[in-house]
């Protein structure tokens, strides 16, 4: 597996990152492939269980390759296997599919950042089966009537051009109707939150830490109001919000996970929900989407620095690989 080529800084992080994320959701698959009743959505836990396994020891032989430390990540002391179920199946299923997603967007990038053969083989072997669970999930949810579809319009009559500036207005009551990219957009922001809002409140009720608790608290706070600023822009034009998941939640208080599993999830969560805003504000086209956006994403970088600032004050934040500090070698 290795090569006479050093592994480049991309390579160094994207290994790193992937190694830390993968054991984070190990562990949230051993939780769920213990407590899933139906068979199944028990079936595609297993199958995301032992992608996640095998996952793991590759990216552990890069390690151990290149002679590098092999990161903490999480172990099985981050997951309680005899604590009771703490969300339905029905979130399970849609959970693992907006993680897939997540999955298949990071492998994405890091395969076009690793020259190395050995490490794209990796990341390509990951984008594989990770799209092939995603067919899998998505089948099961439209098989069990459970797949929540975007709104549907009507389907254009002819391809045209824009003729009007005031095709980016949106204010002084000159405001056009979403198209259907922005609609996108809007759509899955408003399901992503409403479904980290629900895995936010399952933690929320069996963590004990108190400025853990107050974090979640205030996570569980923003998710809210990013739903509601969605969901009225949708109203907007008549399109209904999703409903919330917090159906979804048992009521355990015993907590499956350890508080630092839990910690990094919101942060992981939050980072990807970040790229997501990027994405969309640049796919935008109203100016009003983009003004919304960019306060939003600064409201989510806040959020992710005070939960970083908190990880470290625990002893939970790992060091990622870093260039040398040369100045402190010298002594200046």
């Amino acid at each position: 597996m290795g090569s006479n080529i050093k592994l480049t800084s991309s390579e160094l992080s994207q290994l790193w990152g992937a190694y830390i994320t993968n054991s984070m959701a190990n562990r949230m698959l051993k939780h769920f492939e213990k407590t899933t009743d139906d068979s199944d959505i028990h079936a595609v836990v297993q199958t995301a269980l032992a992608f996640s396994e095998a996952m793991e020891l590759r990216l552990k032989q890069h390690f151990l390759a290149e002679k590098l430390p092999i990161p903490y990540g999480f172990t099985d002391d981050d997951v309680h296997l005899e604590a009771p179920k703490l969300f339905t199946d029905k979130f399970v299923l849609e959970y693992l599919k907006q993680m897939m997603g997540f999955g298949i967007a990071a492998y994405g990038i890091s395969l076009a950042v690793c020259p190395r053969e050995d490490i794209r083989e990796t990341f390509k072997y990951a984008i594989t089966k990770t799209t092939e669970q995603l067919d899998t999930i998505i089948h099961t949810l439209l098989t069990k009537g459970m797949y929540i579809r975007p709104p549907f319009i009507p389907y254009p009559q002819k391809a045209e051009y824009v003729h009007k500036e005031g095709f980016f207005n949106a204010f002084f009551g000159d405001r056009r109707a979403l198209t259907s990219i922005e609609m996108t957009n809007l759509f899955f922001s408003t399901l992503t939150n409403s479904l980290g809002k629900a895995l936010i409140t399952g933690f929320l009720q069996v963590s004990h830490t108190p400025a853990i608790k107050a974090f979640m608290k205030r996570g569980k706070g923003i998710a809210s109001k990013h739903i509601e600023v969605f969901g009225s822009i949708m109203r907007d034009d008549d399109i209904s919000s999703i409903s919330t998941w917090e159906s979804e939640i048992t009521d355990s208080t015993t907590s499956p996970f350890s508080e630092k599993l839990m910690m990094y999830h919101i942060l992981y969560l939050n980072g990807a929900g970040m790229g997501s805003y990027g994405n969309a504000m640049a796919t935008s086209n109203r100016r009003d989407l983009g003004i919304t956006y960019s306060r939003l994403i600064a409201e989510i970088a806040t959020y992710l620095d005070d939960g970083a600032e908190l990880m470290v004050k625990l002893g939970w934040f790992e060091m990622p690989p870093s260039a040398v500090e040369r100045n402190k070698l010298a002594g200046i």
